[in-house]
């Protein structure tokens, strides 16, 4: 896998197998810095929902983009609470700093 350092930290510590395993927290910490040094970078996933953002990751990972990937990985985990997977679910809106 192939990204820039900044996704690759991410990735990492989404990453059971390295470090000290998962830290979700630092994935969300990193992927906020991320999206403020970079807002360019996400002003089409502005108006996009999780749904279609997840669908997103799948289509790049399936594609093997990777970089496209973890851009995303990085929106949903700026943008989005964590998701209860099954049943019905909310999308919660984090506030960054607040």
């Amino acid at each position: 896998m192939s990204l820039s350092p900044e996704l690759a930290e991410i990735a990492d510590a989404l990453d059971k197998g390295t470090g000290d395993g998962r830290d979700y927290q630092r994935a969300v910490e990193l992927s906020d810095a991320y999206v403020a040094a970079h807002p360019e970078l996400f002003t089409q996933l502005e108006s996009m929902s999780i749904e279609d953002c997840v669908k997103a990751v799948s289509v790049f990972r399936d594609a093997g983009m990777d970089e496209d990937q973890w851009r995303v990985e990085a929106w949903i985990k700026h943008r989005w609470e964590p998701q209860s997977i099954g049943g019905e679910y909310h999308a919660q809106v984090r506030m960054p700093g607040i």
